[in-house]
């Protein structure tokens, strides 16, 4: 059983041309529910603010991919309607459920196993009005994940299918990446 709780705040605007607070906040829990069998809850949460500006583009949150997997990397958040790019977020949660367990293959192998359903939403930015797509809508998706412990450390592969999603969103099913999750 274990919890982690980072908080993580970035402050511009003491000597550059951007002034905002951005705020994350991850919250986790796991328990193991029989010998190599792991539930875990993780909480992820963002907000960033300018300073008597807007934000810019590149200071906002774009969510999916590793982080909510079923979507690409900027998958849901606020789009621009013409060409359907996206604008970033300035608010953001996501809540997962996982479990994690052997899939019966010898140990020395590195070989395990995962369910997960990830739900959240991105929204808002300084950007407005008809020629933009937002949603505080709730996304969800459920798949599997696999990680193989490599000799060049942790590789995941995950497949995530959505169920709830927005008309705009962008989808992803198969999600790669290199290192674990604690």
């Amino acid at each position: 059983m274990g919890t982690s709780f980072p908080w993580k705040n970035d402050v511009a605007g003491l000597g550059g041309d951007t002034k905002y607070l951005r705020t994350n906040l991850r919250g986790e829990y796991y328990y193991p529910v029989m010998p190599e069998v792991v539930a875990s809850l993780r909480a992820n949460l963002g907000n960033v603010v300018g300073f008597g500006e807007d934000v810019r583009i590149n200071d906002r949150f774009y969510i999916g991919g590793e982080e909510f997997r079923g979507f690409r990397t900027g998958g849901i958040g606020t789009r621009d309607k013409a060409t359907g790019d996206a604008l970033g977020a300035q608010n953001y949660y996501v809540l997962t459920q996982e479990v994690s367990f052997p899939l019966g293959l010898p140990k020395e192998l590195g070989l395990t196993a995962r369910l997960f359903h990830d739900v959240g939403s991105a929204w808002g930015a300084d950007v407005s009005g008809p020629g933009t797509l937002d949603s505080t809508s709730i996304r969800a998706s459920v798949g599997i994940g696999f990680t193989w412990v490599s000799p060049f450390g942790p590789i995941r592969v995950d497949f995530g299918i959505p169920y709830l999603k927005q008309k705009y969103d962008r989808t992803q099913n198969f999600t790669f990446g290199f290192a674990t999750r604690y």
